[in-house]
């Protein structure tokens, strides 16, 4: 049958679950129905008025059998578990929580300040089929057992976890905070631009990427693993501009824009940032770029300096001085290895 519409913006309350077995059709101007219990359509369900508003306000909430909404609203607070796909034809808000599951909804979701969205399929548009907008406060978790590609977007708080493998789109990605506990890779080539905090628990494979830092407030590295980054870029301004918190890599440059503050050894002076050296023929290292005015990095560097073994039967190791002719004997090695590290 059809639900009543009395007033300018009809509203029903429904306390418990929605189950439709037969054919139901809403009509009105802005009829608003908002539903605590789980929403279940196995019979046929249209929306024949203007914008129809399904507000989804309970605790643990399901969506299942075929529907199409004009206007589905998820409320913070809430949280909502998509059983199969269904269709939001205009205006899908998600302020609560939303979990596709390894569905297809078919629609754009707006994820506001309060709203998370899991991605559980292997790419995101395998669980949405429009392109989703982020509050930068909002939060995108990316898991799965099986490998997922990370949409080239425009995140609020970015999140990858699960056991298989992340691996970023090739361009520019952005997001306010990023935070891995996965294993992820950023692709030569690529950016992670971020305004927020870098936090890598995970395993962040290092190829030829950047990752800038572009906020206007404090940003911090840190997690409980060690990351091998290539280049850093900083355009933060604020003091400190960055701060390291654990300890970290970097094996290609350090780029700062005048009047940043990179703080190499975090508030409390503890963690190590190294300079990597990976070869010495040809040389192969991380560095600082020139600094510009007003630039800064402060705290100490660990930097490294590779030299391979040399001399007869690889036993010894040479470090060059000016001028060329000179060569200092640094040491004889009883037991040799493949190289060694000078700090």
């Amino acid at each position: 049958g059809s639900f009543a519409n009395s007033g300018l913006i009809p509203t029903i309350n429904i306390t418990g679950n929605f189950i439709n077995t037969g054919t139901a059709t809403i009509g009105g101007l802005h009829t608003a129905i908002n539903i605590t219990g789980n929403w279940t359509n196995n019979g046929t369900y249209s929306e024949t008025g203007f914008l129809p508003i399904i507000t989804m306000q309970g605790s643990n909430q399901t969506i299942s059998g075929n529907s199409t909404f004009s206007w589905l609203v998820i409320n913070a607070g809430t949280t909502v578990t998509a059983v199969n796909g269904f269709s939001v034809s205009t205006l899908f808000t998600v302020n609560g929580i939303f979990d596709p599951g390894n569905n297809q909804i078919t629609g754009s979701p707006a994820v506001g300040a309060t709203g998370k969205l899991f991605v559980r399929a292997s790419t995101l548009a395998e669980n949405f089929s429009g392109t989703p907008t982020f509050n930068a406060q909002s939060l995108v978790e990316y898991t799965s057992t099986s490998s997922q590609t990370i949409a080239l977007l425009a995140y609020g708080n970015l999140l990858l976890n699960g056991t298989g493998s992340k691996t970023f789109s090739t361009g520019t990605t952005s997001a306010n905070t990023f935070t891995n506990n996965s294993t992820a890779t950023l692709p030569s080539g690529s950016t992670l631009s971020l305004t927020g905090n870098f936090v890598n628990n995970g395993n962040f494979t290092p190829l030829q990427h950047t990752v800038n830092f572009a906020g206007t407030t404090i940003q911090q590295i840190s997690g409980t693993s060690t990351t091998s980054f290539n280049n850093i870029n900083i355009t933060n301004t604020v003091n400190p501009s960055v701060l390291v918190q654990s300890n970290q890599d970097l094996r290609g440059i350090l780029t700062l824009a005048a009047n940043s503050i990179f703080d190499a050894d975090g508030l409390a002076n503890t963690s190590v940032f190294t300079i990597v050296s990976n070869a010495d023929a040809p040389p192969q290292a991380g560095s600082i770029a020139t600094l510009p005015t007003g630039a800064q990095v402060t705290g100490s560097v660990r930097v490294q300096r590779f030299m391979a073994l040399e001399g007869r039967n690889n036993t010894r190791i040479y470090r060059y001085i000016a001028p060329s002719s000179w060569r200092l004997l640094m040491t004889s090695i009883m037991y040799p290895c493949d190289h060694y590290h000078l700090f």
